[in-house]
């Protein structure tokens, strides 16, 4: 768009659906996502570092939290995938992890996923990256504006 666009023509044009969930936020909503998560993370940590048994969110709480965090990174992050893209490749790399859980690689360069296999974490990783994959797809994406047939822009959702 130049810099004699006239405004019709701006609201005519069909903006690509490229814009990012971490992108279109303004600073201070970045901020206080980063925050925000930091603080969950921090916290669920510092339980667990000191043995408090605090049920599911100590349990599950970083497999909940921490996909949809990773999910925002790649999306508003230096690689800027697709939604799409980036749920599957953030889903894909948990499973991953969880599998390598499964099959112990002890004295292998892949030790380092020692632990304990529970297909919860599947579940809760899942519904962390589809919660934060609806919320993007669905309310945070832009309008795009099409004029009808007089010429009179509309607003319709990205699909």
């Amino acid at each position: 768009m130049g810099a004699g666009a006239k405004p019709g023509e701006i609201l005519g044009r069909v903006i690509e659906g490229t814009t990012l969930l971490w992108s279109a936020m303004s600073r201070r909503h970045r901020v206080i996502l980063n925050i925000y998560f930091v603080a969950v993370f921090v916290g669920i940590g510092g339980l667990q570092m000191y043995g408090v048994n605090a049920g599911f969110l100590t349990n599950y709480g970083a497999d909940l939290f921490a996909p949809p965090y990773m999910y925002l990174m790649f999306r508003g992050g230096r690689l800027r995938l697709r939604s799409l893209t980036a749920l599957a490749t953030v889903l894909g790399g948990c499973f991953l992890w969880e599998w390598m859980q499964r099959y112990d690689l002890a004295g292998t360069p892949l030790s380092i996923t020692r632990g304990r296999f529970d297909p919860f974490d599947l579940l809760a990783y899942t519904v962390g990256l589809l919660a934060i994959y609806v919320v993007d797809v669905r309310w945070l994406r832009p309008r795009r504006i099409l004029p009808d047939s007089q010429g009179i822009p509309h607003d319709l959702p990205f699909r």
